[in-house]
């Protein structure tokens, strides 16, 4: 069953990893390296084997708290633990640019004030960056400035991180994907609290996927 389209990149042949630097060249992926669902990456994974591409990101709200929603205890995929709002690409457009994935933030997070959907135009960007992230492909190179977070498995997420100020109370955010509820990681304590304030204690990294915590760690170095 197919949920998603990321290509199977096999370092030395699709894929050069250098520090700061990754080179991704699609003309080298076969119709065998698309990978549709959490089944086939499961089983696809292997030493030199990476996927490319997933991504999507968070808010920074008053300089201090992160939203994240839980996982299921079921998924294939980190289950259980707390995560971005981060989607899979599409295929073969979405791959050629990698930027696209920010649209899996904004149809995951929705946010609101006083009721009213708040406009990407009034969320500053954060320029985060780790790498310079190149993708070739019939003869044409994309080159973007981004955060790359690639995990132990091999899962290339491209992440995205914009700030806003605005009083809680007139703050609401909801989860596009299912209605999951929202909670808030302070980047500083780890602590997690419901957005009306009920304090649920910390969350240590090991309860949080492995690219939340590293964007986590990132934004509170850049505060």
């Amino acid at each position: 069953m197919r949920y998603y389209n990321i290509a199977r990149l096999r370092e030395g042949v699709s894929l050069r990893i250098s520090p700061g630097r990754v080179e991704v060249n699609l003309d080298r992926v076969t119709p065998e390296d698309h990978i549709t669902n959490d089944e086939a990456f499961r089983a696809a994974q292997a030493p030199g084997t990476y996927f490319y591409l997933s991504g999507g990101g968070s808010l920074l709200i008053g300089g201090r708290f992160m939203p994240v929603v839980k996982r299921a205890d079921a998924a294939l995929v980190n289950p259980g633990k707390y995560s971005l709002f981060t989607g899979r690409a599409e295929g073969l457009a979405e791959w050629r640019n990698p930027s696209s994935v920010l649209r899996e933030l904004f149809e995951e997070l929705q946010l609101y004030r006083n009721g009213a959907p708040i406009p990407l135009k009034e969320m500053t960007p954060l320029p985060l960056s780790n790498t310079k992230l190149i993708v070739r492909c019939e003869g044409m190179e994309n080159i973007t400035d981004g955060f790359l977070h690639i995990s132990a498995e091999g899962d290339m997420n491209l992440l995205f991180l914009f700030a806003i100020t605005l009083p809680r109370e007139e703050l609401a955010i909801r989860d596009g994907e299912g209605g999951r509820p929202v909670f808030l990681l302070d980047i500083h304590t780890h602590a997690l609290e419901t957005l009306p304030g009920e304090q649920l204690g910390t969350c240590p990294t090991e309860r949080m996927t492995p690219h939340l915590a590293a964007l986590a760690e990132a934004a509170r170095l850049a505060a």
